[in-house]
């Protein structure tokens, strides 16, 4: 039962858990006596999900793997995988689900494919704030596009607002999450109920899109 665990890390804390780490590990932190049969115990109860855990990090790793941003490989953009095709065109194009590659670029694809998806993603994320702005009446200062990963957007003191450029890999629906939960920002400094009220009030069903952020944070973070 223990080969389920890749590591046991005994320390002076005053609890057991058990936790998958980003790269797949399974790990057991737990009290310094805590007895080799109480943490066998433990990965009994809980074999079903770790195997899951598994299986859905395997998962993962093959979704990641299709990710490449070069022709032949899939890009994700507004939620759906897009299939890098080379061809003769001057400019990249959507169409349906394939990306259409001018050959010329094909020396520095990833770079081209990413410097793309970052205009596509100022252009995309303005305009859904200035929809979502002028829908409620929330104000907000300007716009900016970062490169950060995991935080997908802020909201300054001065009402400032930035996304990263990587939402545009995320659904739409998901990428207005966003910027609903940003602009609220610009009216509640803070995560309170009242906070979470005003958002579930513009937009009722954002605790999917969040989850769906959650689930999803390893595509978006290449």
């Amino acid at each position: 039962m223990m080969a389920f665990i890749d590591e046991i890390i005994k320390s002076r804390r005053k609890t057991i858990s058990l936790v998958l780490t980003r790269d797949g590990r399974v790990v057991i932190r737990a009290p310094l006596r805590t007895s080799d049969a109480h943490i066998a115990e433990l990965v009994k109860k809980k074999q079903k999900w770790i195997e899951e855990k598994k299986r859905q990090f395997e998962q993962r790793q093959r979704a990641v793997a299709e990710i490449r941003f070069a022709p032949g490989g899939s890009i994700p953009y507004l939620g759906r995988m897009l299939t890098v095709v080379a061809n003769e065109t001057l400019h990249i194009r959507v169409r349906e689900t394939t990306l259409w590659f001018p050959e010329r670029y094909s020396p520095r694809p990833g770079p081209v494919l990413q410097y793309w998806l970052r205009c596509e993603a100022k252009s995309i994320i303005a305009n859904r704030v200035l929809y979502w702005s002028g829908l409620t009446g929330l104000p907000f200062a300007r716009v900016r596009i970062t490169n950060a990963t995991g935080r997908w957007g802020s909201c300054g003191p001065t009402n400032s607002l930035q996304f990263s450029w990587r939402l545009v890999m995320a659904p739409l629906e998901v990428l207005d999450y966003v910027v609903v939960h940003e602009l609220v920002h610009t009216a509640i400094k803070n995560h309170s109920p009242k906070f979470w009220h005003r958002v579930a009030a513009i937009m009722p069903d954002y605790k999917r899109h969040n989850l769906w952020l959650r689930q999803n944070d390893y595509l978006m973070s290449i």
